[in-house]
């Protein structure tokens, strides 16, 4: 877990330095979580130089000197002289001196005290004799093996959008993402691809966190981005260390089937412990004997069934270990006893089986509530509330801590819990009011609503009013007197009633929890809690884990824990604001302007960062001081403030005063506009040099470019007009002047018929003849009673016909 002091990888390498000895290992490119398996060895003489300084650096072609990502310091003389020391170096009925504890060494900097990551390590201090006797072996890391995740992606179902162009993408440990093709122009959410995906693993895996499945639907787009639709991760890490300490294919659908079978058997008394034993030796067996040793192929590649051979990964679990896991695995409850099939058929029927609502009852998914871990932890509850608040110490040692981690787990399960309760209540009260869901989206208001309601029909015997708002009140008495909706049986309405209850009780139970945690949260996290608030400060320790896996998330990380996801299973919610988490609604951003709140939201992350690592690496004696969280707040409510204010108005500038050396008085004057106006253009010239947009031209193009016409001048939008050419007017005499007086201006009928044409010369035309042509033909071409003709020419009849 280490930290970079810049980017988002580092090339990490060890150096050890004892003394003025110095040694340094082989560097690991671009990894936080690096494997060294390095053996140092120096030589000293105690009492002497006995501090050892492990430093992990950070490799740098362009730097001379390494930036430091972290050290730890170890005393080699306390630790010689040390009895305990002693009594573990020490040598029992002559067997070779017993391995030394493995240490994790907390690695920080002179900067900070706190940690930037953990190393791993252990030290041995021996004589001379010793060391020539037993000489240092060198390490080596777990043999790697390259298994094969195989993943059948058949069908989507309930997705919320009419139509799209779904494909699906799926990666391991951030690797690179395989895809299957699109389905086109799907409707109705129902997309189908029977398509099988290939990942390579090399196993055994660096961190569990690399071990999830990450499955995402996409909507493709031709124009712009694609869209997420939604997401789904599945833990492999105990399937990935089963198949590499077996050294063997796993089937995880097959073998989860299996152990549901031998489950309900053993439950029901049908078989015994040794039956059930036998069995799964036979089962090891025929698994070791049918599948490859590095989890790949034998021949074509393409596996076993689709139902057993689409996983190469594995736990280390046995079959024990997988039977505790089958309380989350709903699809497995309405399988036959005999394990089902792991078929098309038996998940298609598993899937269908969790949304009938027919087949199933409250209890089935009222789980949690029903289980003695729940009753336990809300008695343990109980009993803390009870007690006073006192100091409680982050570690897994103190029970009150526990509980508080633990807490926040029953928190987002009792969440989960809920929802599915919600849903199976609207399946069954939609065959009665079918409309109710959409007008009241709320989970608890419809719950009260249908309690309220029941099965009566006339909505005026019902009083909504200290449940909904008025206007919704009317809304849903005017539709439920008009809905289409039947009467529920007894059996039914039983059922919708035992379904509002577990979800009252669980959100009673809920705000138990949450009024501990946060009675709690001054004492565990105090800077914390003055900064964001005791909710929030339970919300954050609780979806970390503990204050100390919180401590190591990045402020950007901050920002987006706790952010609302919708449910995608066919059971549209509302869609939570993106990039925001449940700090958004602290009070220090919720005081903001709103075009501001998603920066003061930033500010809010980076300081509770720090004020979480106050509280988780504080000494006892300044753990409950909570000024510097003060001054946090200080700072954002300074920098909010600093953003608030408007900008300031831009000062006129004043002309330089004159320079005194050169003996001007002015900054200006007379003689200096006179100057000006001996260089600037005249109006003639500025209207010749301006062009018009979008003009025609009237001339070449080559006296435009060359500026030898006139721009804009005796043109529409010019100022000036440029001069006008007189014309010469043509004298006619007085005798011609009398004839032109005299005539009455009309001519004969041949001066408008005589037409010039390039071809005969000299035409006489008749214009209505013409226009008799052009109506004839229109009649025969357009007219409505023309039919369909030909405009081919017609061919004349030979000889023959």
């Amino acid at each position: 877990n280490l930290e970079p002091n810049e980017g988002s990888f580092a090339d990490p390498y060890v150096r050890c330095k004892l003394g003025a000895n110095v040694k340094t290992g082989e560097v690991r490119r671009k990894t936080l979580r690096p494997d060294f398996y390095e053996t140092f060895e120096f030589a000293t003489t105690l009492p002497g130089p006995a501090t050892l300084k492990l430093q992990l650096r950070d490799h740098s072609r362009w730097r001379p000197v390494h930036a430091t990502l972290g050290e730890s310091l170890i005393d080699l003389e306390d630790r010689w002289f040390h009895r305990s020391w002693q009594s573990l170096d020490a040598a029992r009925d002559g067997s070779p001196n017993p391995l030394k504890p493995i240490e994790v060494r907390r690695l920080t900097t002179d900067e900070s005290p706190v940690a930037r990551g953990q190393l791993y390590c252990w030290v041995e201090i021996r004589r001379d004799a010793e060391c020539r006797r037993e000489p240092a072996v060198p390490l080596e890391g777990p043999a790697k093996k390259t298994f094969e995740v195989r993943v059948v992606c058949w069908k989507s179902k309930d997705v919320p959008f009419e139509m799209g162009d779904y494909y699906c993408e799926f990666a391991i440990g951030g690797g690179r993402p395989r895809k299957t093709d699109v389905h086109w122009r799907c409707r109705n959410g129902k997309a189908c691809w029977n398509w099988r995906v290939k990942i390579p693993v090399e196993l055994p895996l660096a961190s569990p966190d690399l071990g999830k499945l990450s499955i995402q639907l996409w909507d493709q787009d031709i124009v712009k981005w694609n869209d997420v639709v939604g997401q789904a991760h599945v833990d492999l890490y105990r399937w990935f260390l089963k198949a590499y300490h077996e050294n063997r294919a796993v089937s995880v659908f097959r073998e989860i089937n299996e152990a549901t079978a031998r489950k309900r058997a053993e439950e029901q008394g049908l078989a015994t412990a040794d039956d059930l034993a036998s069995d799964a030796d036979d089962d090891e067996s025929s698994d070791a004997g049918s599948g490859s040793g590095d989890g790949s192929d034998d021949g074509d590649g393409e596996g076993d069934e689709e139902g057993e051979g689409d996983a190469g990964d594995a736990g280390e679990a046995g079959a024990g270990d997988i039977a505790g896991d089958l309380d989350d695995l709903d699809d497995m409850d309405d399988e036959s006893d005999d394990g089902g099939d792991a078929g098309d058929a038996g998940l298609d029927a598993a899937l269908d089986a969790i949304h009938a609502p027919g087949g199933q009852s409250v209890a089935d998914i009222a789980r949690l509530a029903a289980s003695d871990r729940y009753r336990r932890h809300m008695a343990a509850i109980d009993e803390y509330s009870a007690r006073d608040a006192t100091a409680i110490d982050n570690s897994d040692d103190d029970r009150e801590y526990l509980l508080i981690v633990e807490s926040n787990e029953i928190l987002v399960k009792m969440d989960a819990e809920l929802h599915n309760v919600h849903r199976y209540v609207n399946d069954v009260y939609a065959k009665k009011f079918p409309e109710l869901d959409t007008l009241v989206p709320s989970k608890m208001d419809y719950l009260r609503v249908v309690e309220r309601m029941r099965n009566e029909m006339d909505m005026t015997q019902v009083d909504l009013s200290d449940v909904l708002p008025p206007t919704v009140v009317m809304v849903v008495s005017v539709t439920g007197s008009t809905t289409s909706g039947q009467p529920l049986s007894q059996k039914e309405l039983d059922e919708c009633v035992e379904g509002c209850g577990v979800c009252f009780k669980l959100e009673e139970d809920k705000g138990t929890i949450l009024h501990y945690l946060q009675s709690r949260m001054s004492v565990l996290a105090p800077n914390l809690t003055h900064l964001v608030g005791s909710s929030l400060a339970a919300m954050l320790v609780g979806m970390a884990g503990g204050l100390e896996k919180l401590a190591h998330v990045p402020a950007c990380n901050l920002t987006v824990m706790g952010q609302e996801k919708r449910h995608l299973a066919g059971f549209g919610m509302t869609a939570g604001m993106p990039h925001t988490g449940v700090l958004y609604f602290a009070d220090l951003v919720q005081a903001a302007p709103p075009v501001l709140r998603k920066r003061a939201l930033k500010l809010v992350a980076s300081k509770a960062s720090l004020a979480v690592r106050l509280d988780a690496f504080s000494k006892d004696s300044t753990k409950h001081d909570t000024s510097a969280a003060e001054g946090f707040r200080q700072d954002i409510r300074g920098k909010i403030e600093k953003a608030c204010e408007p900008p300031k108005a831009q000062k006129v500038k004043a002309l330089p005063p004159p320079d005194i050396m050169t003996g001007k008085k002015k900054r200006g004057g007379r003689r200096v506009r006179k100057a000006k106006e001996k260089t600037r253009p005249t109006e003639l010239r500025i209207q010749m040099n301006k062009r018009a947009f979008a003009h025609d031209l009237g001339a070449e193009y080559g006296d435009d470019s060359m500026g030898l016409d006139f721009g804009m001048m005796n043109k529409e939008g010019g100022k000036l007009r440029a001069a006008q050419k007189k014309e010469k007017q043509v004298k006619v005499s007085q005798k011609r002047r009398k004839m032109i007086q005299m005539s009455s201006g009309a001519t004969n009928g041949l001066s408008s018929s005589l037409v010039f044409t390039p071809v005969q010369g000299i035409e006489l035309a008749n214009p209505e003849m013409m226009a008799g042509k052009v109506s004839a033909a229109n009649e025969k071409w357009f007219s409505q009673a023309s039919g369909f003709q030909s405009a081919l020419p017609q061919s004349k009849p030979g000889l023959f016909g």
